[in-house]
């Protein structure tokens, strides 16, 4: 899955925006079985693509409430780190960008 369509990101870039935020809280995640980069991977992968938590969970043979954690924390994470990235919506039209516009 390439996540730069749906985030403008790839998935190094985001992650590591991700652990930027992370660690300016002090949150410490070395004792944690999936890197962040997966953590992020999977968040993404159930966002874009609509799977279903246990299909995932058996995937990367974590369990399900795993799964849930983990996408329920890097949720609001990734949405933290996406909204920095400095670009405004009259810039990435300008640049003739793909923009998503979610009709919800």
């Amino acid at each position: 899955m390439r996540c730069q369509f749906t985030t403008g990101l790839d998935h190094d870039a985001l992650a590591r925006r991700v652990i930027e935020i992370f660690h300016s809280r002090g949150e410490d995640f070395s004792r944690h079985r999936l890197a962040i980069k997966e953590q992020v991977i999977l968040t993404m992968e159930l966002l874009r693509n609509n799977l279903s938590q246990i299909f995932l969970a058996d995937l990367l043979d974590i369990s399900q409430p795993t799964t849930s954690r983990i996408y329920r924390r890097m949720l609001l994470v990734i949405d933290e780190a996406l909204t920095f990235t400095g670009i405004s919506f009259e810039e990435a039209a300008s640049d003739g960008r793909v923009i998503l516009i979610d009709g919800t």
